[in-house]
């Protein structure tokens, strides 16, 4: 798995804030990270340090929801950026997705991705062709992207 490829990306998908914003169901700053509260701000230093932090959370959660299902880097890399965006819990609430990767489908995998509220959230998000989109072809293509 490719640590810095997966920070790399996830600066791009969710750029960087250095103060604090309302996302959904939390304050958020830096690199798509919680923040404290609404005037927490944050430098990019620190912004770097607390993503590598959580990425390295997301590459633990993604192994145990994974374990030792075969896939190269690039879907590993995927996976790993949904469960950074999604948590351990939504990636599991992806059932059907879950199920067809570790039946070593892919196509299958990518179809159920595609079929669900996040993907509609965030395909014209994280620049050209948008960060759901990108996902989406990475599970269905791997390597080959």
């Amino acid at each position: 798995m490719n640590r810095d490829a997966i920070i790399n990306q996830l600066k791009i998908d969710e750029g960087f804030t250095a103060s604090a914003f309302w996302d959904n169901k939390q304050w958020t700053y830096g690199y798509g990270c919680c923040a404290p509260g609404q005037s927490s701000t944050i430098s990019e230093e620190t912004a770097t340090i607390l993503l590598g932090r959580r990425v390295d959370q997301a590459i633990q959660e993604f192994h145990e929801i994974f374990a030792d299902q075969p896939m190269d880097d690039v879907r590993q890399g995927a996976l790993v950026n949904m469960v950074f965006n999604l948590g351990k819990a939504g990636v599991e609430g992806f059932h059907n997705m879950v199920a067809a990767i570790k039946a070593d489908n892919w196509d299958e995998a990518a179809d159920q991705a595609m079929d669900s509220l996040w993907y509609r959230q965030l395909k014209n998000s994280g620049g050209a062709p948008g960060r759901s989109n990108r996902i989406v072809e990475e599970l269905r293509k791997g390597a080959t992207v």
